[in-house]
């Protein structure tokens, strides 16, 4: 496959994805392996290393480890927009539904707003538990909560434990939140784990939508756990979306809720 005639945003990121299995790279390697010049395969590294995706070494480049912030510093970020989308979020479950919530602060926010809804909350996220099981009320959710390997950072369980009750699970209707989306339409997050976790949700769900404020565009993050149009749609408060994510809407028509 000849990836110079891709467009550059495709291109890029298949380098991102050798590095992603072989950690570093020389010039030479991405020019055998995208069969491109050596002067087409440093012009990406340096836009790569520019938006912060790689780092340069000696005659190549190395993927560079991301983390997400903290459970809590996220919370106190883009608060509106987080709010907007989590009760837009809301109004698409239908009553007695099976509902899973993502780990992250956006997805905590369509928790919020189902407080006083008849639904099943299933979660890996300690804050959206702590936050409904506190509710009193006949009409509550009912949770569930899915344990497994702990992180005190994004306060939540993750690992196979979590992979393997959501496979013997069935969902009517997911939110998933993500560290960014990039160019091409692809959902990036910064966690292998939760990448995992996410691509079990899907397998799991009826319906999923991919939750990403204004501040997700383009992502960032290291692993690909699947495309914007495996779901069914993006609630965003982004204003113009991306030229190929609008391309993917049309395709595969994919709704598009902005708040």
């Amino acid at each position: 496959m000849y990836y110079v005639y891709m467009l550059k945003v495709e291109r890029q990121a298949a380098i991102v994805d050798l590095l992603r299995v072989k950690g570093s790279l020389s010039v030479s390697q991405i020019v055998d392996e995208l069969e491109v010049s050596p002067s087409t395969a440093r012009r990406d590294l340096i836009d790569l290393q520019e938006s912060g995706r790689v780092g340069r070494t000696w005659g190549g480049a190395r993927l560079i480890d991301q983390v997400d912030d903290p459970f809590e510093e996220a919370l106190e970020r883009q608060t509106a927009a987080k709010q907007s989308i989590g009760t837009a979020a809301a109004e698409l479950v239908p009553d007695g539904a099976a509902v899973y919530i993502d780990v992250g602060t956006t997805c905590y926010n369509v928790a919020a707003s189902l407080v006083r809804r008849n639904v099943v909350v299933v979660t890996a996220s300690l804050p959206t538990f702590e936050m409904l099981r506190k509710q009193s009320r006949p009409d509550s959710p009912r949770i569930c909560l899915v344990g497994g390997e702990w992180s005190e950072r994004y306060m939540c369980f993750s690992g196979n434990d979590v992979v393997s009750v959501l496979e013997r699970r069935s969902i009517d209707i997911a939110f998933i939140g993500c560290s960014g989306i990039d160019l091409g339409g692809r959902v990036r997050d910064n966690s292998s784990s939760q990448t995992t976790i996410k691509q079990a949700v899907l397998a799991a769900s009826a319906r999923s939508y991919v939750l990403a404020d204004a501040r997700k565009f383009p992502g960032k993050g290291a692993y690909i756990p699947f495309a914007v149009s495996d779901t069914a749609g993006i609630i965003t408060d982004v204003d113009v979306l991306p030229p190929t994510v609008k391309e993917l809407r049309v395709k595969n028509r994919i709704e598009v809720i902005n708040v």
